[in-house]
């Protein structure tokens, strides 16, 4: 029997390269964060008391719900860090807070969250990574390790429950409601962000590029603007503009 951090720095396992690390909002705090050239952290519904940032691994997975009709600044932009910008206080191989809210299958979402903590651990992230999706181009890709390459790599008990569980999820499709956030690597820290140095790239809606003391701004800082139209669909659609900039942006870069 096996605790995830001993999992994870078992020898088979091959680390993934990098991933940036993905920060989205709703892009009527863009004013605030430029004003302030930084990130703040905010109050966790989760992990009550704590003033917490919420970044997933390579994926802009924080989602929320939009009205249809809503103007620009309630569609999301989100802000694409290098990971070394980061010290995590936290990492958990998926979205704590649908773990906390029951959105999570019933296989796993009975356990405790505690055993899926790893920030101690070095390279936390990407050893999750290799080992349950081979790399980082198939985890970008939601494809993990079949059940037959898993059990070939790694000796597991019975009583490896919780592990055996994230493989499970890794390679689970049968909660769409929930979608990429059931397996998406999440960073909390309680540390403010600094643009400055920090921030790659940003996906926004296009209309922001007409402000021209917002394309000065991050080019001053170096940041490559993505953007995105708004069209006349279902407002949840244009997270799927984001993924699809934001992949192509890493292969472009060499990332994936």
């Amino acid at each position: 029997m096996k605790s995830f951090s001993e999992f994870l720095q078992s020898n088979k396992i091959e680390p993934s390269n990098d991933l940036p690390l993905v920060h989205t909002t709703r892009s009527f705090n863009l004013s605030n964060i430029i004003r302030k050239s930084a990130i703040f952290p905010q109050p966790c519904d989760v992990f009550h008391g704590e003033n917490l940032n919420y970044l997933f691994v390579g994926r802009p997975g924080y989602k929320y719900s939009i009205d249809d009709g809503a103007d620009h600044w309630m569609f999301p932009s989100s802000f694409v860090f290098d990971i070394g910008s980061v010290k995590p206080k936290r990492v958990h191989p998926f979205d704590t807070g649908g773990f906390e809210k029951n959105r999570m299958p019933q296989f796993i979402n009975e356990m405790d969250l505690e055993f899926f903590e790893t920030s101690t651990i070095s390279q936390s992230a990407n050893r999750i990574i290799g080992a349950f999706f081979g790399s980082a181009k198939d985890y970008m890709n939601f494809k993990g390790l079949s059940q037959a390459e898993f059990s070939s790599t790694f000796e597991l008990s019975p009583l490896d429950a919780e592990i055996h569980a994230l493989h499970k999820l890794s390679i689970d499709r049968k909660k769409p409601a929930f979608d990429d956030r059931q397996f998406n690597v999440e960073f909390q820290t309680e540390d403010t962000i600094e643009l400055s140095g920090n921030l790659k790239a940003l996906v926004t809606p296009i209309v922001y590029l007409d402000d021209d003391d917002f394309v000065r701004f991050f080019e001053k800082l170096n940041v490559e603007i993505l953007t995105y139209d708004i069209h006349p669909i279902e407002p949840k659609f244009h997270f799927y503009a984001i993924y699809d900039k934001i992949k192509s942006y890493y292969q472009r870069e060499g990332i994936v």
